[in-house]
């Protein structure tokens, strides 16, 4: 879409590969037993921040300049409006392919589907509400996960730069970044 939420609000990113481990490792103590584990990660980040780590991605296709003149920020209700009017770009293409029975779809830009489509219903018109404070974000405790991986090598990763590069960088060789 060539754009991010620039909001202040912050997002839990916890990476899948920490959660898998952690719910082995804390299964299969018997001291976990009756437990309530939360897998979240303990460092937030703001939506302005990983919109910024995506832009400064300069893999992209060989490219040896950063991306970021490539991807402009936008509060929340603007972004959201793009987002939704791509969304029913995108919805009346398919449709339109599926009357000729077209198998490969692929857009005026010649893009396969956006991401992003999948989480449509989580972009609600109050989500902007919610990231911006208007109403108090759940924070959920994760003692009980911190106390039983204590002494293990199971941490969950600071959501940086560095480690945002690395899942653009498999994305990239998948394909899968347009």
């Amino acid at each position: 879409m060539g754009i991010y939420i620039e909001e202040e609000g912050t997002q839990d990113l916890t990476p899948v590969d920490y959660v898998a481990r952690a719910i082995i490792y804390l299964s299969r103590q018997s001291s976990s037993l009756g437990k309530t584990f939360h897998l979240t990660n303990p460092h937030p980040v703001p939506f302005s921040q990983f919109g910024k780590y995506i832009s400064s991605y300069s893999g992209h296709k060989g490219k040896k300049e950063s991306s970021a003149n490539l991807l402009k920020p936008l509060r929340y209700g603007p972004w959201r409006s793009h987002f939704v009017e791509k969304f029913q770009a995108r919805k009346q293409f398919e449709e339109e392919r599926r009357k000729k029975g077209e198998k490969e779809a692929h857009d005026e830009d010649g893009n396969q589907d956006c991401a992003l489509f999948g989480l449509f219903p989580y972009f609600s018109e109050s989500y902007g509400d919610y990231i911006n404070g208007k109403y108090p974000q759940t924070v959920f405790g994760a003692e009980n996960t911190l106390a039983g991986l204590k002494g293990t090598d199971i941490i969950c990763p600071t959501i940086n730069e560095e480690l945002i590069h690395t899942y653009l960088a498999y994305l990239d060789r998948k394909g899968l970044i347009p």
